[in-house]
């Protein structure tokens, strides 16, 4: 009666087979990488704007970006629709103001 075992030897001896030439492979790689000096890398710089998170390769760009977002903005009025209308609670519409030194400026948005 024929070990049970023995059917997978040949099976794993291929793949011991595999194994190795991987382990080659890995070895000249990194081999070729220590003569060419080393893992060769590019170093990227870009901005962020810190408002809504836009990305920019000019810092300029960027800055400009963070300056036109309109800060401290309130809340001067909503309007909502009655829940036979609308269920979820959110306002359909809201009107904002934001004070520019001497101006006072509104926007209306709507969902």
């Amino acid at each position: 009666m024929a070990c049970p075992r023995a059917a997978h030897v040949p099976m794993l001896l291929a793949l011991a087979e595999v194994a190795g030439q991987q382990t080659e492979i890995h070895q000249r790689t990194t081999e070729d990488f220590r003569r060419m000096g080393g893992i060769r890398m590019r170093k990227v710089e870009h901005y962020i704007c810190e408002v809504c998170g836009t990305e920019y390769k000019d810092k300029a760009l960027c800055e400009k970006c963070e300056r036109l977002h309109k800060q401290g903005l309130t809340i001067v009025r909503a309007r909502f629709l009655p829940v036979t209308q609308d269920n979820t609670g959110m306002p359909v519409t809201i009107e904002v103001e934001v004070k520019d030194g001497k101006e006072t400026r509104r926007a209306t948005y709507k969902r």
